[in-house]
């Protein structure tokens, strides 16, 4: 996590490992996935701030969100309910809302 001069916001940054980025597929897909996700507005989505490369990393650098990680809630047991296969046990149904576009 770094602040940036810029915005004075918290990121997260998410590393392609070096030995990935000589695979051509591999880097194709971290590109693929921040434009994906750059390309959304939802609240249960990221913002994608940069992608970029630094030396020879590739990173993307986006919004950090605290909280429970999915790894957590895992290990805590079932995310979805038996009797409503549509809902996150114990919430709401929040991320089936429709995502948008987002053009900057």
């Amino acid at each position: 996590m770094r602040r940036t001069l810029a915005w004075d916001a918290r990121l997260r940054l998410k590393v392609l490992p070096v030995d990935l980025s000589f695979d051509r597929k591999c880097l194709d897909r971290f590109e693929r996935e921040a434009r994906a996700a750059s390309a959304l507005n939802h609240s249960n989505i990221v913002t994608i701030y940069e992608l970029g490369l630094i030396d020879s990393t590739h990173y993307i650098a986006m919004e950090l969100i605290e909280g429970t990680t999915l790894c957590e809630m895992l290990r805590s047991g079932p995310l979805l309910s038996k009797r409503h296969p549509n809902r996150r046990a114990g919430g709401g149904t929040d991320s089936l809302e429709p995502t948008r576009p987002h053009y900057p």
